[in-house]
């Protein structure tokens, strides 16, 4: 019997593909990407186009403007569906003559819709709502407001809706009865409220502040810009779930003082994230953080303020892990050691850094992940930067306020601590940057910098 050597036919290597990659693999590289970059991907591939808009579309937003018919080329592709809407122009029926039939396709997978109509109609209003039915988050910017009359014209409207802004609140047309508040009163799902700008002179100004009443004991996030003279009523108010609080106060000759603001605040036992934001046209407001240390669960704190306060006995946050703050001298910052003595994130925002700080600033938080800071040219030298190196956990570093033009090379000390992860430096810089811990993220004004290994 004859045998026969089996022959195998040559075939070509497999050569591996970027489509090998699973899902979340891609996602995870999409999500390093720039943003314009992000939207190139899209055009690639279905798949490519779906992990984006599925994963990746927290900044994406499809805008309409009465001003503009045409749209970017592929924007409304079947393979695409917004989650994120802006809806712009003077009045509802211009928009709609204009893009009615957009608005028709891009309603039901909205979940996000920025309004942003001059002077709206109630009927509009409704009707568009109505198409907008699955919305979770609605924005709105307009010059004056409705009535809505009746109280079932808008029964069953947003029953979805979380989020709740005002860019910029107006006046409404008929003061006496303002139902649109009411129709927002009724809800039971809204949990975040924002009002961006409050002009105290206007019309009625509290029947916004029954809203906020309204809505307040359910409430888990609040943003207020306002002026002094409307701080007094919601501190008054009872935030019984509130955890994130964005205050920003405008102060004038009278009206109601930072110190009753301030203490108020404090009370507020179960925030965990708070801003505090003065300003003032004329003179300066300090922030004083006597009692701040009731609030026992607070883990991130902003203060923008032109100056602070503690108070000679000091009871600490081991709690807090993040703070920003305006430090002038070593006496402060060794105040807020005491009152902070676990930070795990820093950002000092004084308008150039003291060198009498630096050395104190790294034996106070030994054990900093995040630091951020201005740093003139004066106190930027190799030497400085060779006492970071003993943050042994630093991971984010941040470096600004640099304006005669430094090269990149003396970022080098910085460079070789082994943990650290990004780097970000602003201002006139030069040169290039080593190839010294390539693991590290270098950008430069915000601008990534790709490197090579050493």
């Amino acid at each position: 019997m004859e045998v026969k050597e089996n022959q195998s036919v040559p075939t070509s290597p497999v050569v591996p593909s970027i489509d090998d990659l699973p899902n979340e693999v891609l996602v995870m590289i999409f999500r390093l990407l720039p943003f314009a970059d992000r939207l190139q991907v899209c055009i690639v591939c279905k798949r490519w186009n779906g992990l984006v808009f599925s994963f990746l579309d927290e900044h994406i937003f499809l805008c309409l403007s009465q001003e503009d018919r045409l749209v970017p080329k592929g924007a409304l592709s079947e393979y695409r569906t917004y989650r994120q809407v802006k809806l712009c122009g003077s009045t509802y029926d211009g928009l709609e003559d204009v893009h009615g039939e957009r608005i028709e396709a891009l309603a039901a997978g909205a979940r996000s819709l920025v309004l942003e109509i001059r002077e709206p109609q109630k009927e509009e209003f409704v009707q568009l709502m109505r198409k907008f039915c699955h919305l979770r988050s609605l924005t709105m910017s307009c010059e004056e407001f409705f009535v809505v009359d009746g109280e079932d014209e808008g029964r069953g409207l947003l029953p979805n809706l979380e989020r709740l802004a005002f860019e910029q609140l107006g006046d409404f047309r008929d003061s006496d009865s303002p139902d649109l508040l009411k129709l927002f009163m009724r809800h039971r799902t809204i949990r975040h409220f924002v009002i961006r700008y409050c002009d105290p002179d206007f019309h009625k100004i509290v029947l916004w502040m029954d809203l906020l009443e309204a809505l307040a004991p359910r409430l888990l996030s609040l943003s207020l810009n306002i002026n002094c003279f409307l701080a007094r009523y919601p501190c008054e108010m009872e935030f019984k779930a509130l955890k994130v609080l964005y205050l920003r106060v405008q102060f004038s000759v009278e009206g109601f003082t930072a110190d009753e603001l301030t203490q108020a605040v404090y009370r507020m036992v179960n925030l965990e994230d708070l801003t505090i934001v003065f300003f003032a046209m004329v003179g300066k407001h300090s922030l004083k953080l006597n009692g701040v240390w009731q609030m026992t669960k607070l883990k991130k704190f902003i203060a923008n303020v032109d100056s602070f306060v503690l108070p000679e006995i000091i009871q600490p946050m081991p709690h807090l892990e993040q703070l920003s703050i305006k430090i002038n001298d070593a006496t402060e910052l060794q105040k807020l050691k005491l009152l902070c003595p676990n930070l795990k994130a820093l950002e000092i925002q004084s308008i150039a850094f003291n060198r009498e700080l630096w050395l104190p600033l790294v034996t106070a938080w030994p054990t900093l992940e995040h630091l951020n800071f201005r740093v003139g040219n004066q106190f930027l030298g190799v030497r400085m930067l060779k006492t970071l190196q003993s943050l042994s956990n630093l991971r984010k570093l941040a470096l600004s306020g640099v304006y005669k033009a430094a090269n990149l090379s003396i970022l080098d000390p910085v460079l070789a601590i082994a943990t650290l992860q990004e780097l970000h430096v602003k201002g006139t810089w030069k040169g290039s940057v080593s190839g010294l811990n390539r693991f590290c993220r270098v950008f430069v004004n915000e601008k990534y910098v790709p490197r090579s290994a050493a």
